[in-house]
């Protein structure tokens, strides 16, 4: 079963090298593809990434059939990015990785394993990530190892990701149900597309494999405001309601990118009153959640007031 491994690279000169190189190393004695997709860089990313795919061509790392592809567009986002390597993959399945992270170096031999074992019986898998020594979106507590669990699974226990890096999605399973990233969305794109999906997916797999590492660096976007945060959200939102036909699966998304609204906002000191505005909550709320998802008491707090939500999470940040 072969891998196509996509990397969207804007400006990553400083970081591309070791990702690709994490990369080749992780999966080593594995059927793969690696594309670099340069989203219009003005620095020397482009001239970079031509050069790794040379020294992959020549067989200078990893395996000597792993093919190395390099795309070029003008700066058109991560989004658009991603979908450019989509429409150009040929792996059985497909793993995203952003150009300032990295592979874990020992996920390849149980990985190779997996991919073969899974497919076509799933549609997509879920292994473990972490940021610095930390684990992030750990399911440890609510899927056992080589669990197959359905979508309404994953919503009665409440798992939904922000991010798609630690994931590995079967391109059939995309191609056919016409799955693409929300181009013009520059935060929680993410969270739309894996949304999408999960509204679309029978099959889910949990497989507990330490594959993903994320970087953290000053003024990344998960780490840093801007004022057009707000109409971001918004974007992405809309791309939810445009995009994802499972009501559970879109409102539930919906709640998590609330709750990264309120969050952002009351961080930057921005009144609940503009959000509203801005974000267009008032013809949003209150979420229609049926079942458990209407139970739980955080999402009773936000269909009551938005505003009494952004106080409560202001009051836990100061208190942590």
């Amino acid at each position: 079963m072969k891998l196509s491994v996509i990397i969207p690279a804007f400006n990553a000169e400083r970081t591309l090298a070791a990702c690709v190189e994490s990369v080749f190393s992780a999966l080593d004695g594995c059927s793969f593809e690696l594309i670099l997709v340069d989203d219009g860089s003005t620095d020397g990313t482009l001239a970079l990434a031509e050069s790794l795919a040379g020294a992959g061509a020549r067989g200078g790392r990893g395996e000597a059939g792993a093919a190395v592809r390099v795309l070029h567009q003008e700066n058109g986002g991560v989004s658009s990015a991603r979908n450019l390597g989509l429409d150009h993959a040929a792996g059985d399945w497909v793993a995203f990785v952003d150009a300032d992270d990295t592979l874990d170096p020992a996920c390849g031999p149980s990985l190779c394993s997996i991919l073969a074992d899974a497919a076509p019986s799933c549609d997509i898998l879920i292994l473990r990530s972490f940021t610095g020594g930390k684990e992030r979106y750990p399911w440890a507590g609510l899927f056992a190892d080589g669990a197959l669990a359905s979508r309404e699974g994953l919503m009665r226990k409440g798992y939904l990701r922000g991010s798609v890096c630690g994931c590995i999605f079967r391109r059939n399973f995309l191609s056919a149900n016409g799955l693409h990233f929300p181009e013009g969305v520059r935060l929680s794109e993410d969270s739309v597309f894996f949304a999408a999906c999960l509204g679309e997916a029978q099959r889910i797999r949990f497989c507990d494999i330490p594959f993903y590492r994320i970087g953290v660096f000053e003024g990344s976007a998960s780490h840093s405001f801007r004022e057009d945060d707000p109409e971001q959200l918004a974007r992405a939102m809309y791309a939810l309601e445009a995009g994802v036909a499972d009501a559970p699966v879109r409102n539930y998304a919906l709640f998590k990118l609330m709750i990264v609204l309120a969050s952002r906002s009351a961080a930057a000191g921005i009144p609940a009153g503009e959000i509203y505005r801005r974000c267009g909550l008032a013809r949003r709320l209150p979420l229609a959640l049926d079942g458990i998802y209407a139970e739980r008491p955080k999402i009773r707090i936000l269909n009551l007031s938005f505003g009494l939500f952004r106080f409560l999470i202001k009051l836990r940040d100061s208190l942590c």
